[in-house]
């Protein structure tokens, strides 16, 4: 049975803006890697078309077989840990095909390599189809219940 194709969703603490960070399953180890550069997108552009850009993501996941590096990996370790210091962070899995999971994530002690979700009180579930407009009020909804 394939995985289930994730992506994180970062949120800036300061400004909103967001922030897009794809990733595709490693076939060697089953594991989900980075891969290629950051999506940033402004409030608007998320409240417009975050949704069909995150759909992009769940296909590339799926579609590809190895990953271009990831611009996280090419990161310093400082410049991990203050992307990580001035951003929320929540994985979104698209899961049968008919919905979408939204679990809030904390960095862990092993860095941008180790994440952790906020438990499943925190987890918020979306049905498709499902707008870009919805999914915007979804996300921020989440972001918000997330301490």
């Amino acid at each position: 049975m394939p995985k289930a194709p994730v992506i994180m969703v970062c949120m800036n603490r300061e400004t909103n803006a967001f922030v897009i960070v794809r990733y595709v399953e490693d076939k060697r180890f089953g594991a989900d890697i980075g891969h290629g550069p950051l999506i940033r997108l402004s409030v608007q552009e998320m409240r417009h078309s975050g949704f069909s850009k995150m759909s992009q993501c769940f296909e590339e996941y799926m579609r590809l077989d190895c990953a271009e590096e990831s611009e996280i990996k090419r990161m310093s370790d400082e410049q991990k840990k203050e992307f990580e210091r001035k951003h929320k962070l929540m994985s979104v899995c698209l899961q049968r095909d008919s919905e979408l999971w939204l679990d809030p994530m904390r960095v862990t002690k092993a860095g941008w390599k180790g994440h952790a979700s906020l438990g499943l009180e925190f987890r918020t579930v979306l049905k498709l189809p499902i707008s870009d407009e919805e999914f915007f009020a979804a996300i921020v909804r989440a972001f918000e219940k997330a301490p």
